[in-house]
C-alpha cells in the first residue's frame, strides 16, 4: 500500500482547523509526505472591498500563518506550503486536487450549526482522491482502525490500507466489521426470528471466509465482528459499533454497495459521515 505523498488540508479558520491540524501534524509522520499544502478558500463577496482596506485574500494567507505558530513542527517546514483562492471552496479545492496531484484531502467533520466548511457527501460523491475526515477531538490518536467491509473489491482495498496503518503505528488494531442487513426486509415489512437471524450470521461468517480466500488476506492481522444491522439505517449502526468498541480511526470504501442497495438506502458512507462527529474517517477512492 503507497503512502500518501501529497496532502491538501482544507482549513477555514474556524475552531475546527486546530483539530485538523493536530491530527495531520500527528500522522504525517505516518504519511510521510513530501508536501502538505494548507489551503483556505476566500468565499467571493459583494461587499469585501467594502469592510476590509487589504484584499481578504492576503488577510486570509497571514491569518493562517498566525495559525502555524502554534505547530511547530509544521512552521517553518520546507515541506509545508500554505495556499490561499478565492472562488467557491469545493470548487476551488477540487481544482487544486487535480493541478496539484493531491493524494489526500484533509476536510474538517463538522456538525451542521458549526458553520462554513464544505458538505461531506459533496466531497466523497466528486473527490478525485481519499479523503480523511478529521472530527472536533481534544488529542488525536490512532489505537483501534474500524473497517467495514462488504465483500466488495473496495473493501479488499480498506483492509489492507488498515494493515499497512497497523504495521506503521505501534500499537495498533484493526477490526473487520460486516453489518448484515436486508433492504428487502424493509420494504416487505418483514420480521425476522431469531433463529433466522442465527442463520443469517453464519452464511455471513461462511462468506467472509470465502473473499478473505479469495482475495489472499489471510495474513492480515485483525478481528472479524459479524452483527445484524436495523435495516432501517446501517451506517448508525456501524458507527455504534464502532464507538461501543473504542475505534478511533474508520477507513471505507464508498464504492462497494450494489445498485439496488443504493436504490433503497443511499450511500452507507454518505451516511456514516452525516451521522457521525466523533471518529475520524478515511474513505478511500
Amino acid at each position: 500500500m503507497t503512502r500518501f505523498k501529497r496532502i491538501l488540508v482544507a482549513l477555514d479558520l474556524s475552531k475546527m482547523d486546530n483539530s485538523v491540524i493536530r491530527y495531520v501534524q500527528f500522522m504525517k509522520n505516518v504519511f510521510s509526505p513530501d508536501k502538505i499544502l494548507l489551503g483556505h478558500v476566500v468565499p467571493h463577496s459583494l461587499y469585501a472591498a467594502t469592510y476590509f482596506p487589504d484584499p481578504v485574500p492576503a488577510l486570509a494567507e497571514e491569518a493562517l500563518h498566525e495559525v502555524l505558530k502554534d505547530y511547530p513542527g509544521l512552521k517553518n517546514n520546507d515541506k509545508v506550503e500554505v495556499l490561499v483562492g478565492e472562488g467557491r471552496p469545493l470548487e476551488v479545492l477540487l481544482d487544486w486536487c487535480e493541478e496539484e496531484e493531491i493524494d489526500l484531502l484533509v476536510v474538517g467533520l463538522k456538525r451542521f450549526h458549526e458553520g462554513s466548511g464544505v458538505l461531506p457527501r459533496k466531497v466523497v460523491r466528486r473527490s478525485p482522491c481519499p479523503v480523511l475526515f478529521v472530527p472536533r477531538m481534544k488529542e488525536p490518536a490512532i489505537s483501534h482502525v474500524w473497517v467495514p467491509v462488504d465483500f466488495s473489491d473496495p473493501s479488499v482495498d480498506a483492509m489492507k490500507y488498515a494493515e499497512f496503518l497497523r504495521t506503521g503505528v505501534k500499537g495498533v488494531k484493526v477490526t473487520a466489521h460486516h453489518a448484515v442487513y436486508l433492504p428487502t426486509a424493509l420494504t416487505m415489512k418483514l420480521t425476522m426470528t431469531e433463529a433466522q437471524v442465527r442463520k443469517l450470521k453464519k452464511g455471513a461468517a461462511e462468506t467472509f471466509d470465502k473473499f478473505v480466500s479469495k482475495n489472499e488476506l489471510e495474513d492480515l492481522k485483525y478481528k472479524r465482528v459479524i452483527t445484524r444491522s436495523p435495516v432501517e439505517n446501517p451506517a448508525a449502526h456501524i458507527l455504534d459499533e464502532a464507538k461501543s468498541h473504542r475505534a478511533n480511526l474508520i477507513v471505507i470504501s464508498p464504492e462497494g454497495h450494489s445498485k439496488i442497495d443504493l436504490l433503497f438506502l443511499g450511500s452507507v458512507t454518505e451516511k456514516l459521515l452525516t451521522v457521525n462527529h466523533e471518529i475520524a474517517t478515511l474513505v478511500l477512492k
